[in-house]
């Protein structure tokens, strides 16, 4: 067990940690092939249309992730920082649950997830070839 907490950023709070956050979703970006800005995040956690969850240790932020929950599903919109993946994975489960979601889907063109996720459970249902 770790001695990692997740906590949820209500959107009145969102301002207090995104000078945090922005540069870790900068990170993010470079990485994927999303057409998505920081402020894109921004916007949709201030509006309740997806989730900031952040990682804390001994109080200071380490981590976060950001979840969109699309209809059955809770999608993961993308993840930064310190995290331990079972426990990640364990969290997002228990976010999925708590608000109904019957799947959990991420993106990611990055070949190292693929074991990550199938350890988890997931299955790849969606291939994608740019023209």
């Amino acid at each position: 067990m770790s001695s990692l907490d997740r906590v949820f950023i209500e959107p009145q709070k969102l301002r207090e940690i995104w000078g945090w956050v922005r540069p870790g979703l900068i990170e993010v970006q470079e990485y994927s092939d999303g057409n998505w800005i920081p402020e894109d995040v921004y916007t949709d956690c201030f509006n309740g249309r997806s989730m900031l969850w952040v990682v804390m240790d001994q109080g200071k932020p380490v981590g976060f992730g950001v979840m969109q929950p699309l209809g059955d599903c809770l999608h993961v919109w993308c993840g930064w920082g310190q995290m331990l993946m079972d426990e990640g994975f364990r969290h997002i489960r228990e976010i999925a649950k708590a608000g109904g979601a019957r799947r959990i889907s991420f993106d990611s063109n990055r070949p190292g997830w693929e074991r990550v996720a199938r350890k988890h459970g997931f299955r790849p249902k969606q291939w994608i070839a740019e023209v």
